[in-house]
């Protein structure tokens, strides 16, 4: 054999590993050009030991491809350590050597670009494949088989996953697409992440994350469920030939992964009483903007002890084998939740400020106590510092109460007044953005706010008498959170710069798992009020005032066993009940004149339901609400829009439009009793829809003005009563109509 067809770091070559014998090559798909009687030698070679029994030879470098562009570099290093191999059509590993440093030049010395990484093996002639053995923590950037390929190949042999013929789409609330194995139910995120379901059903939906891939194969599944065999990069050996330049790049990957929690007071710190939250869409950007990679906060079984601890296994995101590069990661918030503001014109100055100064969390903001209007807080350097109404950032000179003054150091919008903790607790404007180079970025977390922006600022008074718990509010804006913590015990707590009874932190009333057993009466006066109740149980009933400003109350995700009254003054009122279970009556009522709006979504009310408005605009919404008992609704003077979508009347129904140019929708609802709707003065519009059922008689009924009654012929009727004096009767399909008059309300998510 000609040994100068062989590089010249070949002759250096000093490891010999026999593989395997004639028998296991005839089982190859392939076969050899040449059938030798006696066993294959297969040879690591750093020298030319042996080179006789054997007919070729195939050599190249692992280098670490530091900007993950596939092509080597002269500043990019070999990497020593690292298994190749051949395979056979079968994937049969038939040979195995690892990367070494080789002295080429005899200078005594290597030199990590040109002699570090170097792998020679030798083989029979023949057409082979050939890849590296990837080490976890790298990616591949050249002559790679397709590693995505590779993963789901070995995860549908490993699962014996299958298709059923439906992916379930979205049951679980993930967007997710199931599965079936003889290991049980398997889901794809639209992340790519593969988990295995516990079998328990509910939200957040329980997960056992199994492995990450990427969002591509949520897109099309049957690259996992009906997984091919990963093509590999192959390479023809001939005799006494060596190949040259079969060279493998690899990058050290990074991973940034981090949580997302309740921040119910919206001081962006984490306390054990927010609950981790699963289900939050995570982005990751490039430093392009592009969206690289989607990700859903899940339960993930760190401790492999086949249970989740809330604790420390909840609200977990990740995005793992990440190349060198800048990144930057955002949360998709929900309808009705919110981020806590850390961005803005003051917010840079902000976050140097605390990082300088170190500025602490106060027991009390000591209001003022100088007669300015102004709170306090307190610094590492021992000093005070306080803050009046506009937003100025004062340092104490000790002056008295009586003569309060001190030195400006900064000025803030009126905001940072409203919530000194922008201040004392201030977060970095961008904390989100990394540069990522082979580490793992932790602790990447979110705190997501329930309601508007629980911008509070004053002080309510909770009192306890007997059984039952009343909250008085304040003329300021107040934003107060009822809700059950991890033990399920009720907690009230004031959110934003809201302090009850004095003091910000959170109130456990009774310690009582079951719920509290007596009446919830909330009254605020003036003011834009937030009132948030989730995730609570209430054994008695809830009264709400929510006084004469603009004000906001949520609840979501609780239930209350006896009556949930609600009443408001003056000013624009939002009130949304999702989620929920009153076992008793809803009644709300408005008296003002300002723009309303009453939403019950996915809502069971075991009794009666009255919606009852004065004046302004108003909107009330049904939607996927069941109503045990009788219904009644009137709007006020204003343009009002009642709209009832996929909803069930056990009892009577009224609806009753007065002044305005009014929209009634109804949609894919069902009225097992009487229905009479009253379109009232001015022009209205009555839509009947999608297949709307009626049991008993019913009647559409209008009054003065140009009404429009539209009906696209899909509803069933036990007896249709009346429709009566419309000037305008539409047979054809109301889409175009209604989507124009549901325009006005996209955040009520109607779908």
């Amino acid at each position: 054999m000609n040994k100068q067809r062989i590089p010249r770091f070949v002759n250096k070559l000093i490891r010999r590993t026999s593989r395997h014998s004639n028998t296991s090559r005839r089982q190859r798909g392939r076969r050899p050009q040449s059938q030798p009687t006696e066993s294959l030698e297969v040879r690591c070679l750093l020298s030319g030991v042996g080179m006789d029994s054997a007919t070729g030879s195939i050599s190249g470098q692992k280098w670490h491809d530091l900007d993950a562009d596939g092509v080597k570099d002269g500043n990019e290093p070999g990497l020593d350590g690292w298994r190749i191999q051949l395979l056979d059509d079968a994937g049969s590993v038939v040979a195995e050597c690892s990367t070494q440093s080789v002295d080429l030049n005899n200078d005594g010395q290597i030199d990590p670009f040109r002699e570090s990484g170097l792998y020679s093996i030798t083989i029979e002639a023949g057409t082979w494949n050939i890849s590296e053995v990837q080490q976890r923590g790298w990616r591949q950037t050249t002559q790679a088989a397709d590693s995505q390929a590779a993963l789901l190949y070995t995860l549908d042999q490993q699962l014996n996953l299958h298709y059923t013929g439906k992916y379930f789409e979205n049951w679980g609330g993930l967007g997710e697409k199931w599965m079936l194995s003889p290991e049980g139910w398997h889901y794809v995120t639209p992340s790519g992440d593969l988990f295995q379901w516990d079998g328990n059903s509910g939200a957040p939906l329980p997960v056992q994350l199994v492995a990450q891939t990427s969002p591509s194969v949520h897109e099309n599944v049957t690259r996992l469920h009906d997984a091919q065999p990963p093509e590999l990069t192959s390479v023809t050996v001939e005799d006494g030939k060596t190949v040259t330049g079969m060279d493998f790049g690899n990058v050290p990957t990074g991973k940034i992964e981090g949580r997302s929690w309740n921040d119910i007071n919206a001081d962006r710190v984490r306390t054990v009483n927010e609950s981790w939250q699963n289900g939050r869409e995570v982005q990751l950007h490039d430093s392009e903007g592009n969206i690289v990679a989607t990700a859903f906060s899940s339960n993930i079984d760190r401790n492999n002890d086949g249970q989740i601890n809330p604790e420390t296994e909840s609200g977990w995101y990740s995005f793992a084998r990440l190349v060198p590069g800048d990144y930057r990661v955002h949360q998709i918030t929900r309808p009705h939740w919110n981020l806590p503001e850390t961005t803005g014109q003051y917010a840079d100055q902000a976050f140097a400020m605390d990082q300088e100064l170190d500025f602490r969390h106060p027991v009390s903001s000591f209001f003022n106590w100088g007669g300015l209007g102004e709170r306090w807080f307190w610094s590492r350097r021992k000093s005070w510092h306080f803050v009046p109404p506009d937003g100025g950032l004062y340092k104490w000179n000790g002056s008295s109460s009586h003569d309060l003054s001190g030195t400006l150091i900064a000025q803030f919008s009126p905001q940072y007044w409203e919530r000194p903790a922008l201040i004392y607790a201030a977060a970095n404007p961008d904390p989100y953005s990394f540069s990522i180079q082979g580490q793992t970025q932790r602790n990447v977390d979110f705190g997501n706010i329930f309601g508007r922006d629980a911008s509070g600022v004053g002080d309510l008074r909770l009192t306890v008498r007997n059984t039952t718990v009343t909250i008085s509010g304040t003329d300021q804006a107040n934003s107060l959170a009822v809700y059950g913590n991890s033990q399920n015990h009720v907690t009230i707590q004031g959110s934003g710069g809201t302090t009850i009874n004095g003091s910000n932190a959170p109130i456990e009333l009774l310690s009582l798992t079951s719920g509290l057993p007596g009446d919830v009466i909330i009254s605020m006066r003036g003011g834009r009020d937030q009132i948030v109740l989730f995730d609570v149980s209430l054994n008695a009933s809830l009264h709400v005032d929510v006084g004469t400003g603009n004000d906001t109350l949520m609840l979501a995700d609780s239930s209350i066993a006896g009556d949930l009254s609600l009443t408001s003054a003056r000013g624009d009122v939002q009130i949304r009940l999702h989620d929920g279970a009153i076992a008793r009556s809803l009644s709300v009522f408005n008296s003002g004149d300002g723009e309303s709006l009453t939403s019950l979504q996915d809502v069971t009310v075991g009794r009666n339901v009255s919606v009852i408005s004065s004046g302004g605009a108003d909107t009330v919404v049904f939607q996927g609400a069941m109503i045990a008992n009788t219904t009644h609704v009137a709007t006020g003077s204003g343009p009002d829009a009642i709209i009832v979508h996929r909803s069930l009347f056990e009892g009577a129904v009224q609806i009753l439009a007065r002044n305005g140019n009014d929209l009634i929708a109804l949609h894919r609802s069902e009225f097992r009793r009487p229905l009479h709707v009253y379109a009232g003065n001015n022009d209205d519009v009555v839509g009947n829809t999608s297949e709307n059922r009626f049991a008993f008689s019913t009647g559409f009924y209008a009054g003065p003005g140009n009404d429009t009654y539209a009906d696209d012929g899909t509803a069933s009727y036990g007896r249709l009563g009346a429709v009566n004096s419309f000037e305008t009767k539409d047979e054809s399909t109301l889409a175009d109509l209604i989507d124009i008059a549901l325009s006005n309300f996209d955040d009520l998510l109607l779908n």
